[in-house]
């Protein structure tokens, strides 16, 4: 009886491991894409994440359409992603980018949609973006 109670106990601590997310992020002047296109192929790349989600933010240009930005892949909770700001590294001058990117965001497997965003001008090279969105 012991051994099947052993067993048993092994069986569910294997089965209830955490929540697993990529973690990961690359912008447009890398010529690794594999965060964005094979996320699964990032050495250490997963993590066994603690919070609630994992969130993916990804910032593309309205034209060219679908022209990657920056990608981030990262895991939280819904207080960290309600004021979330992000530091993206863009080597492009910032007022040319303003009005030319869209941002989509995924919770879950869901698309968030995004209701407001600012940009807000940190350095030359960096703009953090604040995000106010609808939650799931």
């Amino acid at each position: 009886m012991k051994k099947l109670l052993c067993l048993f106990f092994l069986f569910v601590i294997h089965r209830s491991t955490g929540l697993q997310c990529y973690t990961c992020s690359t912008t447009e002047d890398e010529s690794d894409t594999t965060c964005a296109d094979n996320p699964s192929e990032v050495d250490g790349g997963v993590t066994d994440c603690d919070k609630k989600y994992c969130i993916i933010v990804r910032v593309d240009y309205k034209d060219p359409r679908g022209k990657l930005a920056s990608i981030l892949r990262s895991c939280g909770t819904l207080q960290r992603i309600q004021t979330m700001s992000l530091k993206m590294k863009l080597t492009e001058f910032i007022t040319d980018l303003v009005g030319k990117i869209y941002v989509m965001m995924e919770l879950a497997g869901r698309i968030v949609p995004i209701l407001k965003t600012e940009f807000l001008v940190t350095s030359q090279q960096y703009i953090a973006l604040e995000l106010e969105m609808e939650l799931p």
